[in-house]
């Protein structure tokens, strides 16, 4: 009788715990431990779409107290953006607040083919027209290699996902703050290329010689000083350990300078009446990946390129909470001064 009583305590506990804890599919598909595995991240559902990060001490308690309450998303490279499924993202919208989103993958050959997605989840159009000219501005610079994501206001309605929010009352996520309802898109360019420093002739030595730190601006406001190729060392001194000193210089002596970065842009709307408008706020996020850095001393007949990882983040002044500056500044829109970065000489808009 014992035995039997225990094991339908079992049974009931499984059951309750079925019901406090709903996790994600992506969760359970994977067997994630909350214990064993720092990238996974407990949410707890508001409404229509947002989330907040709860402390995963509270999930499989009392204070679980709806269905749905909690949902598990894993970090991927990006610290604003979160896997729940492949299909579907959590991405941090505002402050505090994450907004489920689904992720188009857009096709850089032919944005065209793109278009039937981009009405789906109605694209601003200044956000394509941003695309486009990125495109084919990397496309100049024969950038191959990048690629462009953009992350939507989830469809309520679609039960293609597992992960449905509470409230269908519109027709994509929104988060709401100080009473008003905001949604923003973001798309998130990855290995793009910034305008090329090019210096030739006998003035290319003192250049690399002055060459030591690159000066990141934002909105005019020295934000960093970062060593271009290590504390106090020039390019010209990292060419000379190489291949030893430049004792002349000629007409035929080059350097370049690129720099590859990634970049989110955040277009977030407020509602007004019964409809979003477009580009409220625009913000932006930086990520500075590589300095590359090639010279070329005719005098040695050598050349060397020089890749320095800089593995650094900037943000726009906004970009942790548009809301409030679209507050400040209705009905006017408002963009962020974005990111500079300042080589030798040229200052290059990010």
């Amino acid at each position: 009788m014992k035995l039997r009583l225990k094991n339908i305590i079992s049974i009931l506990l499984v059951g309750i715990l079925s019901i406090t804890i709903p996790i994600s599919s992506y969760a359970s598909s994977n067997s994630l431990s909350l214990e064993e595995n720092k990238n996974i991240v407990v949410f707890e559902k508001k409404e229509h779409g947002e989330y907040r990060i709860t402390n995963h001490a509270n999930v499989g308690t009392n204070s679980a107290s709806n269905v749905g309450d909690y949902i598990l998303a894993k970090k991927t490279e990006d610290e604003e953006i979160l896997s729940i499924t492949d299909k579907q993202y959590l991405v941090k919208a505002n402050d505090d607040i994450y907004l489920l989103m689904d992720k188009i993958n857009v096709n850089t050959e032919k944005i065209e083919q793109n278009r039937e997605m981009f009405e789906k989840y109605n694209v601003p159009e200044k956000l394509i027209d941003r695309m486009e000219k990125t495109i084919e501005e990397q496309k100049a610079k024969n950038n191959d290699s990048f690629s462009i994501s953009v992350y939507a206001p989830s469809i309520l309605e679609n039960t293609e996902y597992d992960v449905q929010p509470f409230a269908t009352t519109t027709t994509t996520s929104y988060f709401t703050y100080k009473n008003h309802e905001f949604k923003n898109y973001q798309v998130k360019y990855t290995g793009l290329s910034a305008d090329e420093y090019k210096n030739q002739g006998t003035s290319t030595k003192a250049k690399a010689q002055g060459f030591i730190n690159l000066i990141i601006t934002i909105g005019g406001t020295v934000n960093k000083t970062l060593s271009a190729f290590g504390t106090g060392i020039s390019a010209l001194s990292a060419f000379e350990s190489m291949h030893g000193n430049v004792t002349h210089t000629t007409s035929d002596d080059k350097m370049f300078v690129n720099i590859s970065y990634d970049k989110i842009e955040k277009m977030t709307s407020m509602k007004y009446g019964t409809t979003y408008r477009d580009g409220d706020c625009l913000t932006f996020k930086v990520w500075l990946n590589t300095n590359d850095t090639y010279q070329y001393y005719a005098s040695l007949k050598k050349g060397y390129l020089n890749s320095k990882f800089l593995n650094q983040v900037y943000y726009s002044e906004n970009f942790q909470n548009p809301a409030e500056k679209i507050l400040q500044t209705f009905p006017t829109p408002h963009v962020d001064f974005t990111v500079r970065i300042k080589i030798i000489d040229m200052y290059v808009a990010l």
